[in-house]
């Protein structure tokens, strides 16, 4: 025999109760697999619920590999700027406008590869949407969060080389290779 009621309250303390009277009206009767309803559903849902935690900790791992790979290619390549930065300081240039250049340049690089990123991710959220229950295909905190950091990355790793070179003699860093 099962019982499925709905209560008023706490579940958990009604469900102890009706335990009890059960017990009290037939100490006999076997008991057992007695819970709430949220605790059934949660069981239920173990499996998908711990694959989205999989994905998101993927996703994050993901997200943390991309940003060490655009800083080592940002700042490689505004490294190699270090003799343009040389000659632009030698010819008059402001710093603060040879910085806006490279950094510049280089958050219109990762705003390219980024929407080309959110147009890929757009197109295979569909095929997310079928193995995981009520996901939002454009979730405003995944495919805002993720570019915003990946932004933030790039203007870190522009500024960082980009400050180093303005940080030297404009003659040292004609003789840079």
């Amino acid at each position: 025999m099962s019982f499925v009621t709905r209560v008023s309250g706490d579940p958990g303390t009604r469900l102890r109760a009706l335990v009890a009277k059960v017990r009290d009206l037939d100490p006999v009767v076997p008991q057992f697999d007695a819970t709430t309803m949220a605790d059934r559903v949660t069981l239920s849902l173990a499996p998908t619920s711990g694959g989205a935690t999989a994905l998101g900790i993927v996703g994050m791992l993901a997200l943390v590999l991309t940003s060490l790979g655009l800083y080592g290619i940002i700042a490689q390549t505004v490294s190699r700027r270090t003799y343009e930065i040389g000659v632009r300081r030698a010819l008059g240039a402001q710093d603060r406008d040879v910085a806006w250049i490279v950094v510049g340049q280089a958050i219109v690089l990762a705003l390219a590869g980024i929407a080309l990123g959110l147009v890929a991710a757009l197109g295979s959220a569909r095929l997310l949407r079928t193995l995981l229950y009520s996901v939002n295909l454009a979730d405003p905190v995944v495919f805002g969060v993720a570019p915003l950091a990946l932004i933030a990355v790039c203007i870190v790793a522009a500024c960082v080389p980009t400050w180093r070179a303005l940080r030297i003699n404009a003659a040292t860093a004609l003789r840079y290779e």
